[in-house]
């Protein structure tokens, strides 16, 4: 079976702020240990605050690290799985009406029966497997190339 599996492809401006959080946490973290073990003998109530923003530190940078390392589109036979991390999210294959690629953003966008849509935020050159993959899923599912913008 072929890899319906596509990474997410973030923006410099996400990996600065991701990379950013990251570096945070772990300076938080390392300051809030340091408190603990120069200060909990002398104030009991500050340790209890060390310590909650410790266990706060750790599960953003737990977050983050996820984000960082487990982004991607799974698409199988019941939709594509969207997954951020420890969050996720799917969007049935039923939903889906059509898939447009507009070319002067080269963005590939997917639109659902409802009218909403999603922007897929993949690498270009994965664009087509990605087309190739939802329609072997469901063949009825429309691919159209839109050359230019339209004008409202």
């Amino acid at each position: 079976m072929k890899n319906n599996k596509f990474r997410f492809k973030y923006s410099p401006l996400v990996w600065v702020l991701l990379v950013a959080v990251a570096i945070l946490t772990v300076i938080s973290f390392g300051w809030n240990v340091f408190n603990i073990t120069e200060y909990s003998a002398f104030n009991g109530s500050k340790t209890i605050t060390y310590a909650i923003v410790l266990v706060l530190d750790t599960l953003l940078f737990v977050c983050t690290m996820s984000v960082i390392i487990c982004g991607y589109y799974k698409i199988d036979k019941s939709g594509i799985v969207c997954r951020l991390g420890i969050f996720s999210h799917k969007y049935s294959i039923l939903s889906i009406v059509s898939v447009v690629k507009f070319e002067k953003d080269n963005k590939l966008v997917v639109f659902f029966k409802d009218k909403s849509y999603t922007v897929i935020l993949i690498k270009d050159t994965r664009h087509q497997e990605f087309v190739n993959a939802i329609k072997s899923q469901k063949p009825e599912i429309s691919y159209e190339l839109e050359l230019q913008a339209s004008e409202e």
